[in-house]
């Protein structure tokens, strides 16, 4: 009770502040703008009025593969000599934009280097160093001006078919290039979020205020650093959907190999690059996982997400069917265009994958899954195990070890145990396993059994047309030599 008047008294004290600072200012081919807009008690209790749009001043740089190195540098409202300039109205166009206070941008020319050297098309750099300063609430406001910037560059090429027009932001960015696609009425080709700004976007229901699945023929996202659904300003990112496909990588939650990024920022690199690994790990491997899948020939395996209801739920081997039709799986980065067809049947919905822990982050997802062996008149116990898997190739002495279960848990019998593991490794070249398990250190001198039936593994980043209509992933069964497994010696399985 106690709380429940806590809130109300300061939901009432944070209305009262905001209507009495209630103010608004008009930019001359901007619009009007009221610190009221998207005003959310929870979400958005507060909002900033944008700065003039000649302080923000954006700036936008054209390269193609003829200017590689010196870009052609206009603002929002160009003077360009078409007969002059680089741009080609006939070639596709990408715009990317970065998000809060970043100062280091060298992302982007990865992503121009990377698409440069696929194919021959216009990339443009879009910075607002005027606009994305501290307080974080000013750069939100300043982002709405942006948008409109980038919309009207957009438009000055009146001979630009919109539908080649493809948007990429990361964090704050994504709204920016949201803006963007609603000054154009939507009618943009394609927008790519790279885990979008949560803070202040989270938990706000207004399509104006955010990017939204409208703001784009196709828009798709890409979440690494998830908010919580009731908790807001607990990560850089969203957890809401908000586009057509909505990928979260690794659950979105902790992306492997952060822990060890921070520990390393935090000892040795200097204040530069500090800040980005030591806070926003998570937050920029959106960044990392989308540059990773431009050029598809340097990539070890397919980066496919699946529809499912939670990371939990895909993990545990619960999601790892494309559906009759091929919807409910989709392929990271610039191949996610193929499910455009899909996109009413998947908003809304989330696609789940694994990474590794460094470069190259994209690798081969397996789900394996334990199968044990039925009860019988043998009176076989239940055990609480940690199980251990050594793949081998033994034409060519390869060896891969991996922890099938990182806690100790209990293996009944008649049941099936799964869970998804990523690997550098194609486990097709792999002929049989050895399966260990232990039960404890404390009790390790007391020999007991497991009963295992076979191991089956279904790669997820390997798909087979099964007909016209249908695809399937590929699929291996390994059988024991036999099925009892002793704590003391390992068994051998054999792919049949």
């Amino acid at each position: 009770m106690m709380a429940s008047k806590l809130f109300l008294c300061l939901f009432i004290i944070c209305y009262l502040f905001i209507t009495i600072q209630t103010a608004s200012i008009s930019y001359d081919g901007f619009g009007t703008f009221n610190t009221l807009d998207f005003f959310d008690p929870i979400h958005r209790p507060i909002n900033l009025l944008p700065k003039h749009p000649d302080v923000i001043n954006a700036t936008f740089s054209l390269y193609t593969r003829k200017n590689l190195q010196n870009p052609e540098t206009y603002n929002y409202n160009p003077r360009i000599n078409r007969s002059q300039s680089f741009f080609d109205s006939n070639k596709s166009t990408k715009l990317i934009i970065h998000g809060y206070n970043e100062d280091a941008r060298e992302w982007m020319h990865s992503i121009k280097n990377n698409y440069l050297q696929l194919e021959d098309l216009n990339i443009i750099l879009v910075e607002w160093p005027n606009g994305d300063d501290p307080p974080y609430v000013q750069a939100v406001a300043n982002s709405q001006i942006v948008g409109i910037m980038v919309g009207k560059f957009i438009e000055f090429f009146k001979n630009i078919p919109l539908e080649n027009v493809h948007i990429i932001g990361h964090s704050l960015g994504s709204h920016i290039a949201g803006y963007a696609g609603k000054y154009l009425r939507g009618r943009v080709g394609r927008i790519t979020a790279l885990d979008p700004a949560g803070p202040l976007f989270e938990g706000v229901n207004n399509s104006a205020a955010r990017l939204w699945d409208t703001d784009a023929q196709f828009v798709d996202s890409i979440h690494t650093d998830r908010g919580h659904d009731k908790i807001p300003f607990t990560s850089f990112g969203m957890y809401e959907t908000c586009s057509h496909i909505s990928i979260f990588v690794n659950g979105a939650e902790k992306q492997p190999g952060c822990p060890r990024e921070r520990l390393n920022a935090l000892l040795f690199e200097e204040s530069a690059n500090r800040t980005r690994h030591l806070v926003f790990c998570a937050h920029v491997r959106s960044v990392e996982y989308f540059i990773e899948t431009i050029i598809p020939d340097q990539l070890i395996a397919k980066p496919i997400a699946y529809q499912c209801q939670d990371w939990s739920s895909f993990q545990n081997g619960e999601c790892h069917d494309c559906g009759l039709d091929g919807s409910k799986c989709v392929e990271l980065g610039p191949n996610a265009e193929k499910n455009r067809r899909f996109k009413n049947k998947s908003r809304g919905h989330r696609f789940f994958m694994a990474t590794g822990d460094s470069p190259k982050y994209i690798r081969f997802q397996y789900l394996i899954t334990i199968r044990m062996a039925q009860s019988s008149s043998e009176n076989r116990q239940a055990q609480n195990a940690k199980i251990f898997l050594e793949f081998q190739n033994n034409r060519k002495n390869q060896k891969q070890q991996i922890t099938f279960n990182s806690n100790y848990q209990k293996f009944e019998y008649g049941t099936n145990y799964s869970q998804v593991i990523v690997s550098e490794i194609n486990y097709n070249q792999f002929d049989s396993i050895i399966m260990n398990w232990s039960h404890g250190p404390l009790i390790e001198l007391i020999t007991r059994s497991m009963f295992v039936d076979s191991i089956q593994i279904i790669s997820l980043s390997e798909i087979k047309l099964r007909n016209k209509n249908q695809q399937r992933n590929i699929e291996m069964i390994f059988r024991p030599e036999s099925i009892e497994i002793t704590n003391r010696n390992g068994i051998k399985f054999h792919k049949v």
